[in-house]
């Protein structure tokens, strides 16, 4: 049985090299940093191989002749999304997961032409019935056992975790019925990967724009870089209008879940 070595924040100049042939990306930098996800390696000391899993997305880096290369996609992407930059691991791991793939691309986002008084209008657009609430523990709590939500906490330890280093809005429908949401996907070296959530039946209602624009003025104003990243359309055309900038395209293959 192949048994990979796995990188913390003490370990990871050990696999610099191979790592930074990624090109950066929020997730990776949470990874390095032991904010979430994990790093796989052959060798901590002198590596050939590196595999990084974070959210449902994986990347992966190094000598694709290497034996393990195979068992270290499969191990690393079951299902979700592979982002490639590397023509040798796009070709291994489509190979590896022949027929149960789709190949798509993806934006990432700028945030650097965006201030809080441009998003004040899409925050007061909120319409009448509806309420922005901080998520603090009872919501996180609540979030969690939903399954249109849970996303927006889930990616943290625990709720005490997200408490403390996460952060997020949700949009409340009268009293207490949470209909929308935008929060951090993950946190990273000095800001939050974003995420966006609406219950199906209260979409088309402007309310994913009302709570991105709520959680978006929270990092600027807590100097916190808000990380836009979306395939699609919806999202992209949401970011747009908040007035994010595309900084960057990128492929991804999406490995489909057989389970």
């Amino acid at each position: 049985m192949t048994k990979f070595k796995t990188i913390t924040p003490e370990t990871v100049m050990g696999a610099w090299n191979l790592i930074q042939n990624l090109p950066y990306d929020p997730l990776i930098d949470a990874a390095v940093h032991g904010y979430h996800g994990q790093i796989l390696v052959d060798d901590l000391n002198n590596p050939t191989i590196c595999g990084i899993r974070i959210g449902g997305v994986a990347y992966f880096t190094g000598d694709t002749n290497h034996p393990i290369a195979k068992v270290l996609i499969n191990k690393l992407s079951p299902w979700g999304d592979v982002i490639v930059n590397d023509e040798n691991w796009t070709k291994l791991v489509k190979e590896v997961h022949s027929g149960h793939y789709k190949e798509s691309k993806r934006y990432s986002f700028t945030h650097e032409q965006i201030t809080p008084d441009y998003l004040n209008k899409y925050i007061d657009s909120l319409p009448n019935g509806y309420t922005y609430k901080k998520i603090d523990r009872k919501l996180a709590e609540q979030l969690l056992d939903t399954k249109w939500g849970k996303y927006l906490v889930c990616n943290f330890k625990d709720v005490d975790e997200f408490l403390e280093k996460g952060a997020g809005f949700c949009i409340i429908d009268g009293d207490d019925q949470i209909v929308s949401g935008a929060s951090s996907f993950i946190y990273f070296n000095g800001g939050y990967e974003i995420e966006v959530d609406t219950h199906r039946d209260y979409r088309k209602q402007g309310l994913a724009t009302a709570a991105s624009a709520m959680f978006v003025k929270y990092c600027l104003e807590n100097d916190k870089i808000p990380h836009w990243d979306a395939e699609n359309k919806q999202s992209i055309h949401l970011a747009k209008k908040l007035g994010f900038v595309i900084d960057r395209e990128y492929k991804i293959i999406s490995v489909l879940n057989n389970t």
